[in-house]
């Protein structure tokens, strides 16, 4: 399988209107579709915490292992 370069005018074309395509307002609209639901499920649970069982064990207080044995 051969490589070949794009042409230069070619590939400034592409870019121009890739960043067209990205600027444009139906662009703008899906991505922040696409944050809010991101942001409501994964990023904020409703306990507070991504792992429960290890945020408990952060707040609990922790005993030195040889420490509180008498």
């Amino acid at each position: 399988m051969a490589v070949t370069a794009l042409p230069v005018d070619l590939a400034v074309l592409l870019a121009g209107a890739s960043a067209r395509q990205a600027a444009s307002a139906t662009a703008r609209v899906q991505a922040k579709v696409a944050m809010a639901r991101a942001s409501e499920g994964l990023l904020s649970p409703r306990h507070g915490a991504f792992h429960p069982a290890v945020a408990e064990a952060l707040r609990s207080p922790r005993v030195a292992p040889g420490e509180g044995q008498g």
